[in-house]
């Protein structure tokens, strides 16, 4: 249901999305060729920035009071535990960014660098500016709470993928140790 509306009033989700896939798919073999990262690795760090931006950053024919687009909201809304658990708006911003912040550390743990942490910061910060320097998109301007939901869900990712990286560093030190 919540897909249906999304596609229904976003039409232009789907489209990016797939766009954005063909180009990881052709660019997966050259960078795991530069790097040495696998490419189904690459390719889901890809669509998780590619997904979420599809989502926010795409033009919409929602019901958009026209004063409202364009605008730069500087309220603060702390998202708070329950957001975590409830299909609340800042709960989806911060869902929806979560695989991109979990897939860049693993990303950042196999290239030994850091750039993929700044992507994962950078797509929420580059979507909201969009959306308050394009108002022709029909979607409420820069806010703040949002990109804060957003690294919020960063944040979120990074802790659950330092965790299994603990987990898996351990139980490769325990092979090491029994072999």
């Amino acid at each position: 249901m919540l897909l249906d509306n999304y596609l229904r009033n976003l039409p232009w989700v789907l489209p990016v999305f797939l766009v954005g896939l063909g180009i990881l798919v052709l660019a997966a073999p050259r960078v795991q060729q530069r790097t040495g990262l696998s490419r189904r690795l690459f390719v889901a760090f890809g669509l998780a920035a590619v997904g979420f931006a599809a989502l926010v950053a795409t033009p919409s024919h929602g019901t958009l009071k026209a004063k409202d687009a364009g605008t730069f909201d500087a309220e603060i809304r702390v998202p708070a535990p329950r957001d975590l658990y409830a299909f609340t708006e800042l709960g989806l911003n911060i869902w929806m960014t979560v695989p991109l912040g979990f897939l860049a550390l693993l990303v950042t743990r196999r290239l030994r660098r850091g750039w993929p942490l700044l992507v994962a910061f950078a797509v929420p910060l580059s979507c909201e500016l969009l959306q308050w320097a394009f108002p022709q998109m029909n979607r409420v301007g820069f806010q703040l709470s949002d990109l804060l939901a957003n690294w919020v869900g960063v944040v979120v990712g990074l802790g659950v993928a330092a965790l299994f990286a603990v987990a898996h560093d351990r139980s490769r030190a325990g092979e090491s140790a029994a072999a």
